[in-house]
């Protein structure tokens, strides 16, 4: 066996030393490495025999240092209090073997409390499997504990606010529509619960038949302001408006809804409404004969001026005149006369066109305005009404009577400058219909038919 060569074998353990030391650098390099990132992490790290002694500690919160606490216990360096509760958690887990996480405070009830994430795990030896030690982890997450709080209390606010708001407020799951949340207010309105205990729909979306548009605007995030909708609740519709937005509800996205009852306010609106067009009829139509006032006659006739072509269309008025009127109220009573009043405006109502105006003009008489008529045509249909009045059977106590009318027709001519021109030639015709006898149809002095 030959033997090796001295300079070889100091060639190989310089080799081996360099390379050793190379190693040894890197890792120096690496644990230096490995300090700088633990000192920018939040995360202290620990570790314990299993007498609970320190054997290690890095980052430590609570201002300790690995010096001041390597070989010995919680009891050593902690508040008692703080010291057992550590210390029954650490002894459970070197007892069963299984890791535990909680939140722990180091003076419950301080202003000055800090609390801690602590994760607590069993060191076991590689060979044996045996635990050895504990390893322990801990971050501090006062501030964050502090936000879950305020949030909490804020919560509790918000929910005391709504539940104290007299206005309808519900909150509800963004998927499902099912209700997280709602006051009183909004169980009185919707009935949620008592829907709930008797299996029907109560979601948001169901309760009040939302368009699509609403639910996708409110899941992209959109807001929702003042969209009116109908709500029936024991056979009466009831007018609401919604006002939606998305939140976050215990961690998960919802849609905050409050809703206002405008019923009243609506109801009052129209009956508001009506009595302006009740009030509006009343100022535009005679109560006795349902046809236009004089006051509207004279508006609507200067109106129908306005859309005519003077130089070139026709127009043309009949003033009606009940003959012997204050003979029939002497004789037959005054209830008699509205009777006979009554039964001309019905006449005239149903004898005309839609575009024709007829009004009582005052007392017994009536006149009628007629767009898109000539004289002629005029004298016709006033001939006409004329046969169809002495026609009438008007009730006169156990008798029936009847009564006959003057008429005087005129056509506006371009000379004219304002309707009353046009009436005053009409009623011009009707007291020569009446000095001729009465009973007559009787064309504007003047004009060729």
């Amino acid at each position: 066996m030959s033997k090796s060569d001295p300079q070889a074998t100091i060639a190989s353990l310089k080799a081996e030393i360099t390379t050793l030391e190379a190693k040894l650098k890197r890792a120096e390099t690496a644990e230096r490495n490995f300090r700088d990132a633990l000192q920018m992490s939040p995360v202290a790290l620990c570790q314990h025999d299993t007498d609970l002694r320190y054997t290690w500690l890095y980052n430590g919160h609570l201002g300790f240092s690995e010096d001041q606490v390597i070989g010995k216990t919680d009891w050593d360096i902690l508040a008692p209090d703080l010291a057992d509760r550590l210390g029954v958690i650490k002894h459970r887990v070197l007892r069963t073997g299984k890791g535990e996480r909680c939140e722990i405070a180091t003076d419950p009830g301080a202003e000055d409390c800090r609390y801690f994430d602590l994760a607590v795990e069993p060191v076991r030896d590689p060979q044996s499997g045996l635990i050895i030690g504990l390893a322990c982890s801990g971050v501090d997450v006062t501030e964050d504990r502090q936000r879950r709080e305020r949030y909490r209390n804020d919560q509790e606010n918000l929910q005391f606010i709504f539940s104290a708001s007299p206005l309808p407020i519900t909150v509800t799951d963004i998927a499902t529509g099912q209700h997280l949340f709602f006051n009183n207010a909004a169980d009185q309105l919707f009935s949620i619960n008592s829907r709930h205990k008797q299996g029907y729909e109560s979601g948001l979306f169901d309760l009040c038949r939302f368009p699509g548009e609403i639910r996708t605007s409110l899941e992209e995030g959109r807001l929702v302001e003042a969209h009116r909708f109908e709500f029936i609740k024991q056979g009466k519709v009831l007018h609401l408006s919604l006002n939606a937005k998305q939140i976050f509800y215990n961690n998960q996205a919802a849609i905050l809804a409050t809703f206002t009852d405008l019923t009243q306010q609506i109801e009052q609106h129209n009956r508001l409404e009506a009595a302006r067009k009740k009030a509006e009829l009343l100022a535009h139509t005679d109560m006795l004969t349902q046809l236009d006032n004089r006051r509207s006659l004279f508006i609507r006739c200067e109106q129908a001026l306005g859309l005519m072509n003077r130089a070139s269309d026709h127009l043309t008025a009949i003033v009606i005149d009940i003959d012997f009127f204050k003979k029939i109220n002497d004789t037959w009573g005054h209830a008699t006369g509205d009777k006979a009043i009554a039964r001309v405006g019905r006449l005239l109502r149903t004898s005309l066109r839609q575009t024709d105006i007829a009004a009582r003009y005052g007392g017994e008489e009536f006149a009628l305005i007629l767009p898109d008529t000539t004289l002629a045509q005029g004298v016709i249909l006033a001939e006409k009404l004329r046969c169809e009045i002495a026609a009438l059977k008007i009730e006169a106590g156990e008798q029936e009577i009847s009564i006959s009318a003057s008429l005087g027709v005129a056509e506006y001519h371009p000379g004219m400058n304002e309707v009353g021109e046009l009436l005053n030639a009409a009623d011009m015709a009707l007291y020569q219909a009446k000095s001729e006898g009465r009973n007559r149809v009787i064309p504007a002095p003047g004009t060729v038919i």
